[in-house]
């Protein structure tokens, strides 16, 4: 892959590039955003589940670039076990991976009464894989196309944000 230049535009103008898959530049989240321990800890944490492992490292540095805590995990088996020891917000996970694929993987979360409230978004690049997901709960399940631009990638999950936000606020009044 010499020579393989991936731009990302970030925010605010900002653009990264990204060549064989290195950053030139790193910035930490805390760095960026000078984001201090205690509202790290109010970040909304996001699972992404990918077996891609340049994907993943891609997606997990653009959105802790937007402050937002990334776990990542390379297939649903280890996602479940990530997900156990470690509460989310939100899980992206692809469709198609070896151990435990994406679909398999949501049917353990919504049969666990701890994580069968969370907002679960597939993401796959193959639209004949994405046809095949059944939603069960438009209101917690999604669909995403790995094509999707960051800059909508990055409002619907501000918009998850903005749910959960208001479900808490609503449960606590």
């Amino acid at each position: 892959m010499a020579g393989l230049f991936l731009p990302l535009c970030l925010e605010n103008g900002y653009v990264s590039w990204y060549s064989n898959c290195e950053p030139t530049r790193h910035f930490t989240t805390c760095e960026k955003h000078n984001v201090s321990s205690i509202e790290k800890e109010n970040l909304m944490k996001i699972l992404l589940v990918d077996n891609d492992p340049v994907y993943l490292s891609l997606m997990a540095e653009v959105l802790r670039l937007h402050s937002y805590q990334i776990i990542t995990a390379p297939d649903g088996e280890a996602a479940l076990e990530t997900l156990k020891a470690e509460p989310v917000d939100l899980i992206i996970s692809d469709i198609s991976m070896p151990k435990m694929n994406g679909i398999n993987f949501h049917k353990h979360v919504r049969a666990d009464e701890r994580f069968k409230h969370l907002p679960f978004a597939w993401n796959s690049g193959y639209r004949e894989l994405r046809e095949i997901v059944d939603i069960d709960n438009p209101t917690i399940d999604f669909k995403l196309d790995k094509a999707l631009p960051v800059p909508s990638l990055l409002h619907f999950i501000a918009d998850i944000k903005k749910r959960l936000e208001e479900q808490n606020a609503a449960a606590t009044a």
